[in-house]
């Protein structure tokens, strides 16, 4: 018989560049015991088994995708039997994870599977968040083994089946996975355009979004990082504004038009230092440690770490704002937590600043003209520049081609 009680639903996709990762990493455990929703962990297909490509219909890609949506489709038809409501699904992604949700909002099967989304750390519209499968021509062409005979595509897609797993993925480990601009590949295609193109049309689920990042999202990514001392230095700041701040800007911008969309910046600094390991002090949050709160790791069993109070405190906080959204579509809606955030909106651009205070920012922490800039100004810089060196390159004069 059916459950009486119907909780609100999560289904969570882990990051990891869509070459790496596990959901199993991840224990929902304190999720779901101190904050009565379900949670619903995917594995995915990744790296050559996800998104190998003969650019036909024999291998068309995107498999790690279409293993996302699968698991989609049978939450919404089997939620219901454990308790859930499938009325009330929300997807939550962090890193790879989060652009997946930016794809399914543009997929017309994948629309009308969830109802909200909490979007982490990744960025949808740019881009190079999807790749023509001529792209990976070259690639492909490597990692084919020998005896594998390349035409037809059919044959080509047997050979490999009966292939060792684990040696093409170890032959494909230094390429740069990702979806796949598949239209015209197969029957069906899950990404026919770039998200960034599907969201100016407007061709995208219109839903409650929460979205946001880290105060230091990339800094683990710079080079020499043990000889920096602080935050100060431009590249850093640079780095944070245009790879991450600005997209998650536009992102808002977008789906604040027709549903309420909730923006966050990630400053609590992990009090406990077994968990902040070989992090300088200078750094804050770089990412994937406000996982660290979202999930409640600091409750978590065996993790041989004695968390510090404070730590358990801000966790308690994070998770009861993540599913109060996940419940009710509004972090802030009876909360435990006398915490007021306010939606993101052309008038009002706010941005929940996640300190020791919780407290929407103002002018002085967020640099909305340097989003201004690098959503606007810097991609007709950029495409002004290509067209100057072509120009160029062709021997053309620029006074007389130029616009």
């Amino acid at each position: 018989s059916r459950p009486q009680s119907e909780f609100a639903t999560i289904i969570w996709f882990h990051p990891g560049d869509f070459v790496t990762g596990t959901p199993t990493i991840w224990n929902p455990h304190t999720l779901v015991y101190r904050h009565r929703v379900i949670v619903v962990t995917v594995a995915w297909r990744l790296n050559v088994l996800g998104f190998f490509t003969t650019m036909d219909s024999a291998a068309p890609g995107n498999y790690g995708l279409m293993d996302q949506q699968a698991a989609m489709l049978w939450v919404k038809k089997n939620i219901g039997l454990f308790g859930g409501n499938p009325d009330n699904i929300c997807l939550m992604g962090y890193g790879a994870g989060a652009t997946s949700i930016g794809l399914h909002m543009t997929n017309p099967i994948s629309r009308g599977l969830f109802n909200k989304a909490i979007a982490m750390s990744g960025n949808y519209l740019s881009p190079s968040v999807a790749r023509l499968p001529k792209d990976y021509k070259e690639h492909i062409d490597a990692i084919i083994p020998e005896h594998c005979e390349k035409t037809p595509s059919s044959k080509l897609v047997e050979c490999l089946r009966n292939t060792k797993a684990s040696w093409l993925v170890d032959q494909a480990a230094n390429i740069d996975w990702s979806p796949l601009l598949d239209a015209g590949l197969g029957n069906t295609s899950f990404l026919q355009d770039l998200p960034i193109n599907s969201f100016e049309r407007g061709e995208y689920s219109q839903i409650p979004l929460l979205t946001g990042y880290t105060h230091m999202e990339k800094v683990l990514e710079i080079d020499g990082l043990s000889n920096v001392t602080d935050f100060s230095s431009a590249k850093l700041r640079e780095l944070l504004e245009k790879k991450v701040a600005a997209a998650t800007y536009l992102q808002a911008s977008y789906l604040t038009k027709e549903n309420s969309t909730y923006v966050y910046r990630f400053h609590i600094k992990l009090s406990t230092k077994a968990a902040r390991g070989i992090l300088p002090e200078w750094i804050t949050v770089p990412h994937l440690y406000d996982l660290i709160y979202v999930w409640g790791v600091p409750y978590w069993e065996n993790t041989g770490i004695d968390w510090d109070i404070r730590d358990r405190k801000f966790s308690d906080t994070v998770m009861s704002l993540w599913t109060t959204f996940a419940k009710s579509s509004d972090p802030s809606e009876n909360n435990i937590y006398p915490i007021e955030w306010a939606p993101f909106n052309e008038d009002n651009p706010g941005i929940m600043i996640i300190d020791d205070t919780f407290n929407m920012n103002n002018s002085n922490n967020v640099s909305y003209k340097a989003f201004d800039f690098w959503n606007h100004y810097y991609p007709k810089v950029k495409e002004m520049a290509v067209k100057c060196c072509e120009l160029t390159a062709s021997g053309n004069s620029l006074r007389n081609n130029w616009p």
